[in-house]
This record gives structure tokens, C-alpha cells and sequence, in this order.
């Protein structure tokens, strides 16, 4: 693989290296992409006991289709861009 970085990407990866903090340029680029993905990860996993709170207290709504539950989420949405708020483009007809 083959990546190409902005100057001053560049430059601050070689100054790890420089700084002895990692042995070459490839275990920089690899700690940033690990620390991105656990990152995620966290947030995803903390969302995911969020949402397993929610269901224990019953803040859950039932629906009888995925086409309901699309047809609510455009909905949310339609309402929400009227209000000037920002839509998540999955829920978007181009999305």
C-alpha cells in the first residue's frame, strides 16, 4: 500500500520517528489508524450500552416493517431540514 500525506503530515510522522517514539514511519501510520478504529469502537460500544439502557426502561418504539420504520426515519428527517437541523444523509433519497 502506498499512501501519500500533506507536507505537514510528513513532516510531524517523520518527527516521531526522529524522536525515537516509534522505529519507522509504517508503526506511526499503523498506531494512528489502531488508535482510530479503538476509538470507534468505544464510541460504539458506548452507544450500544446507551441503547441497551433505553430498552431496559422501555424508550423503544415497535414498528411492523423496515418500510415503516424507513418511512418514519424520512419523515424525521423531512421535519428536521424544515426546522433547519442536520440530516443524516442515510436517511436521504440520495443517501
Amino acid at each position: 500500500m502506498h499512501l501519500s500525506f500533506p507536507q505537514q503530515l510528513e513532516a510531524f510522522i517523520n518527527h516521531q520517528v526522529e524522536t525515537g517514539l516509534y522505529n519507522n514511519r509504517s508503526d506511526v501510520v499503523f498506531d494512528a489508524v489502531r488508535r482510530m478504529y479503538e476509538e470507534k469502537l468505544g464510541r460504539l460500544k458506548h452507544e450500544l450500552a446507551i441503547a441497551e439502557e433505553q430498552l431496559e426502561r422501555g424508550e423503544f418504539v415497535e414498528y411492523e416493517s423496515v418500510a415503516a420504520l424507513m418511512d418514519n426515519a424520512m419523515k424525521q428527517a423531512r421535519e428536521n431540514s424544515r426546522k433547519g437541523k442536520k440530516v443524516n444523509p442515510c436517511v436521504t433519497p440520495n443517501g
